[in-house]
């Protein structure tokens, strides 16, 4: 999710619909919301997990993850493996060298 969508959806759901009579009123408020949208609502863009799911996979499963979530049509996928979604480690040459 960008920027400009997080900033619309914080302020659509919550700034807009409170009115803070104080700072400490407003922190809580926000941090509640803040929570929610961190911990309980799923995202489409991350595979409909929620923020915290998503940091605790690994590279790797989230990537074989959502590709058994999509639906292919024949001859789609991913024949190259991991390699092909870039999350194969480096290849020797382009690690650093010890002298």
């Amino acid at each position: 999710m960008d920027v400009e969508s997080f900033n619309g959806k914080l302020r659509d759901e919550c700034l807009n619909t409170h009115w803070f009579t104080s700072l400490r009123q407003a922190r809580d408020i926000i941090e509640s919301w803040r929570t929610d949208y961190n911990q309980v609502r799923p995202h489409s863009a991350i595979g409909y997990a929620t923020p915290n799911e998503f940091a605790s996979w690994s590279s790797a499963s989230f990537a074989v993850e959502l590709r058994s979530n999509t639906t292919a049509k024949p001859r789609q996928g991913n024949p190259g493996g991991l390699a092909e979604l870039g999350l194969d480690p480096a290849p020797p040459s382009c690690q650093r060298r010890l002298t």
